[in-house]
């Protein structure tokens, strides 16, 4: 265990100091035991013991950041003094008040939300209803018009779930769908065949809690936020079966471009470089001059057309209903 809080005043980029050797010796005994208690679970003295180790965890970290205090205060460094209160006062979850278009300041939470609900909203464009010609990438006997779900597959997206408590908006956590997944497997399998049969998905899966996460700039900005969406953990479930089975299908009639470094199994930012820095080097070593571009474009998946999308998913042979799926997946959102 590390502590992050630093109590020397150190620069964010400087490693947080670590417990002393009395302070992991406690942790490693509660580990220890808290291993037996799951091995004998009815053993009563466990329990008791282990949650006296417990409290004594609490008491030495305590006591270890009692004596870092003192030992901050003793060097009569006021600027990391006040750094270190900064840092015990400073709150993650909370938001910080924000300004509006007019300048004014926006302090209530109603408020600040339809302040980041407005700027969420404005990055997104209408379409103008014309689709672009795309001939079809597919050849004629090869489509994908529907998904077949089994227990297997939902068993192995559910254990490869994030186990966070964070609860979705229905009430259910990932790491309770993780504890309950031999139970949930073949119930969920008959479930999202139902959904995928008639193309469509539950109202409810729709709706998500969304979280402004700051990015960098003013934190008074509401520009300079993100967003981040707690939807359904089943449909989060259902969403990522039929992601592995349209990836399966694009892959085995190698229907991605090779140059493609992302949303890919081992091909990241990483084999991208080290494709690129290949190929620059070759052509330095043949005298050759290297031009490169580089290209961001801002708020790209937020901005990215539904109707010209499901246009070209056909072109690759989606069809069916599991093309209708898409569609109701993207819509009412």
């Amino acid at each position: 265990m590390l502590l992050t809080n630093k109590f020397n005043g150190e620069s964010s980029q400087d490693p947080p100091i670590k417990n002393p050797g009395y302070v992991n010796e406690v942790f490693k005994r509660k580990l220890c035991l808290w291993q037996q208690m799951k091995r004998y679970p009815h053993e009563s003295d466990l329990s008791v013991r282990y949650k006296q180790l417990t409290l004594d965890c609490r008491a030495a970290v305590r006591d270890f950041e009692s004596k870092q205090e003192i030992k901050l205060i003793d060097s009569h460094n006021i600027n990391n003094l006040y750094k270190y209160i900064n840092r015990k006062l400073r709150s993650s979850s909370s938001c910080p008040v924000l300004y509006d278009q007019t300048g004014s300041c926006v302090y209530s939470d109603l408020d600040k939300a339809e302040l980041f609900n407005a700027h969420f909203h404005s990055v997104n464009v209408d379409d103008t209803g014309n689709l672009p010609k795309f001939s079809r990438r597919a050849e004629a006997n090869i489509k994908l018009d529907t998904v077949q779900f089994t227990a297997e597959k939902i068993h192995k997206v559910i254990k490869r779930l994030k186990p966070k408590m964070t609860r979705d908006p229905e009430g259910y956590s990932p790491f309770l769908v993780k504890q309950l997944v031999s139970a949930f497997a073949d119930p969920l399998a008959l479930l999202f065949s139902s959904f995928i049969s008639i193309g469509k998905i539950p109202s409810a899966w729709k709706r998500a809690i969304i979280t402004p996460i700051f990015k960098k700039g003013a934190s008074l900005n509401p520009a300079n936020y993100r967003p981040v969406s707690i939807t359904s953990v089943f449909g989060k479930v259902m969403e990522r079966v039929v992601a592995a089975d349209m990836l399966d299908y694009l892959l085995s009639n190698k229907l991605l471009n090779l140059n493609q470094h992302c949303f890919l199994s081992k091909r990241s930012t990483l084999t991208n470089l080290l494709e690129s820095i290949s190929d620059w080097t070759i052509s330095l070593e043949n005298r050759f001059a290297n031009h490169v571009a580089y290209i961001d474009f801002s708020c790209a998946l937020d901005t990215v057309s539904h109707p010209k999308l499901l246009h070209k998913l056909k072109s690759y042979g989606i069809e069916g209903v599991l093309h209708q799926w898409i569609g109701n997946f993207l819509t009412e959102r």
